[in-house]
């Protein structure tokens, strides 16, 4: 009784942190500490981090590797926070044994992140809402794997704080992909990022 009152008190301070941070982005109230960083080594730490709960699922991480690095502008522990999120849906709502696939596209001023599963899909009638807040596609699993139902919320609200935009697409038995837009950074930004690595 008292692990179940406990988990259910941990899940609720979790919606009320999420809740504040989404309140604060709809107020201006989050500032955004943009600097030059590679998003394909954030990837790297994302997939490391989420290693074992992939495993559990028997599901591959894969980068498809058309750079060797893309230097992005932006808040990097947020845009590590959208990795995040993206990664560990793509995990729990795919299908056991399946591939989490990210893609990178170089346009002129931006760059495409796409989050790739080849889980179950979500219906054409839901994509329209996935991120409003406590939406849930699939809400028998929902109950199983848990989480505040914010999160997809909190990542639009990190995009569009970086003027930038994210979308959906899926096909019921084929798989969803998350693609958003993160401005590239200009090559003094990059020089200044890359002295500061560890030699």
């Amino acid at each position: 009784y008292l692990e179940k009152a406990l988990s259910n008190v941990e899940r609720l301070d979790a919606i009320v942190s999420d809740l504040l941070e989404i309140s604060k982005f709809e107020a201006g109230q989050i500032h955004l500490e943009k600097k030059a960083f590679d998003i394909i080594a954030i990837t790297r730490k994302v997939f490391f981090q989420y290693q074992h709960m992939a495993s559990e699922n028997e599901a591959s991480l894969k980068i498809d590797y058309k750079f060797k690095n893309l230097y992005v502008w932006g808040d990097s522990k947020r845009i590590t926070q959208v990795m995040e999120n993206l990664v560990s849906n793509a995990i729990k709502y795919g299908k056991k044994g399946g591939t989490v696939l990210i893609r990178f596209y170089d346009l002129d001023e931006q760059i495409i992140v796409e989050v790739n599963d080849n889980g179950p899909g979500i219906e054409e009638n839901h994509l329209h809402r996935v991120f409003e807040r406590f939406f849930r596609a699939d809400k028998s699993r929902s109950r199983t794997i848990g989480g505040t139902g914010l999160g997809l919320s909190i990542v639009k609200n990190i995009i569009e704080a970086h003027d930038q935009s994210i979308t959906v697409r899926s096909e019921i038995g084929v798989g969803t992909t998350f693609s958003f837009t993160i401005e590239k950074a200009n090559q003094e930004a990059i020089a200044l990022a890359q002295s500061s690595l560890p030699q």
